[in-house]
Order: C-alpha cells, then structure tokens, then sequence
C-alpha cells in the first residue's frame, strides 16, 4: 500500500486485459475483456469499490466476440458492446443479446433505454 492506494486483484480471467470499466456508485461497479480470437470474453462485476471482483458472464468469443465497451444507467439496466450488443436489466445476474439489425457496434453511448447511439467501423453497414 501506498498512501491510500491499495493493489487489488481480479479473478482467473486469462490474462486477458480489461477493455473498460464503469462504476455505478461508490460500490457497484463492471469490467469488460475485449476480442482476442479463440479465445473468452468476461463481465466482471464488483459491489465492494473493487475490493473484490467476480465473474459476472463466462463467453466463447466465437460465438458472443468479446466486449470493448459497458455502460448502465441504474443499478439494473446496463449495457456491453463489442462484436455484439448485450443487455442486463437485473444488475448483470443475466445478459441477453440486443438485435442490431446487422451492425456490429464497436462502441456505444446509452442515451436511455430507449436510445443507444452504437458506432461500427464498417463503412458498409452504416459507421
């Protein structure tokens, strides 16, 4: 420890790096592994300031791509981004996948539940 910082530690997530993080409150907060081929994508979650983090979501990147981005807007309604679009509205206990018509969003910012503006670098699809 140094001054009032202390090292904390994640879980087994297999080296893999955190993409982004989000906290809710004081408490609660998430953590995100971005896309690494063949390999697992992780949501983390936390409810003691990061004192100690668990595995939220367990995925084979080939089948849900990993995560670049999380954002919530309460302490139940939240959302992940990266190949694709997932969303929780039990405070990440489960996380169900969001049709986005064909865009794979790359990153997001949640206006409302009713609003999501996602970005896809695919100039194709819509950008």
């Amino acid at each position: 420890m140094v001054g009032n910082w202390q090292q904390q530690f994640l879980p087994t997530i297999n080296n893999r790096p955190i993409s982004d993080i989000t906290f809710i409150d004081s408490l609660v907060g998430f953590a995100v592994t971005p896309y690494t081929a063949n390999d697992t994508a992780y949501i983390l979650k936390t409810t003691n300031s990061g004192d100690n983090w668990n595995r939220i979501f367990v995925g084979a990147t080939n089948s849900i791509g990993g995560f670049n981005r999380v954002q919530f807007l309460d302490l139940n309604t939240g959302y992940v981004c990266g190949n694709f679009l997932r969303k929780t509205i039990n405070g990440g206990l489960n996380w169900f996948p969001v049709n986005t018509s064909g865009i794979f969003p790359e990153n997001m910012y949640v206006l409302s539940t009713d609003t999501i503006w996602i970005i896809d670098s695919e100039s194709f699809a819509g950008g």
